[in-house]
């Protein structure tokens, strides 16, 4: 029973020391998204939009090559719906529906060190992603006539749960600075359409950082 306890003693020991040696570190990324929409109906052609994405966060060391990351970043969404119903309404082109949203975006991950070293690493990231709206413009187009409209009319949702998937790279340059490039994707959870449950926001960001270990 005392060996069984002093095992576990020292196990937690280890663990402690490995997760002090790491340092916390805040990072600064910018990059492209390009947003996307799962579940578009037969009959409508969506263009995805593309924007610039930044975000600042936080990785905390939990034991060694693993940690918890926390942070907020904007993801632009929306895009163009395009319906084929010109010869239905004697018109050219098809009639369409454009959206330009702006979320901002609070992620928190879990961050797993696939190869690493003490000059970089390759990680895995999972974790969870709640977003809220915070610009919004909606707009439709028949002909040559383009009609404005309204977000929350239009049953845009102001927030959207999703979940956050990724895989990058970060390369020490210099002592406590380094720089990064990951790719992250979210699956979105929240319907997108008040009239389908099955209209679901995805998309994929591409990241240039910058990150300074702090304490």
């Amino acid at each position: 029973m005392r060996l069984r306890r002093s095992l576990l003693c020292l196990a937690a020991l280890i663990f402690a020391a490995e997760g002090a040696r790491a340092q916390t570190i805040i990072e600064a990324g910018l990059g492209v998204h390009r947003s996307g929409l799962s579940g578009v109906p037969a009959g409508v052609d969506y263009v995805p939009r593309e924007g610039m994405t930044v975000g600042l966060s936080m990785r905390i060391p939990v034991a060694n090559g693993f940690g918890v990351r926390i942070g907020g970043r904007h993801r632009p969404a929306g895009g163009n719906a395009r319906t084929f119903a010109a010869e239905a309404l004697d018109s050219d082109p098809d009639p369409s529906v454009d959206t330009e949203l702006g979320y901002l975006d609070l992620d928190a991950l879990i961050e797993l060190s696939l190869i690493g070293g003490a000059n970089g690493s390759v990680y895995a990231q999972a974790g969870a992603s709640y977003g809220v709206r915070r610009t919004c413009a909606i707009s439709a187009t028949l002909g040559d006539d383009r009609v404005p409209g309204d977000c929350d009319a239009a049953g845009v949702p102001t927030t959207d749960v999703g979940m956050l998937f990724g895989l990058g790279g970060r390369l020490l340059v210099m002592n406590g600075t380094s720089l990064g490039l990951g790719a992250l994707y979210r699956a979105g959870l929240t319907d997108q359409d008040a009239g389908s449950d099955s209209s679901k926001s995805q998309g994929m960001s591409v990241l240039a950082t910058i990150g300074f270990a702090i304490g």
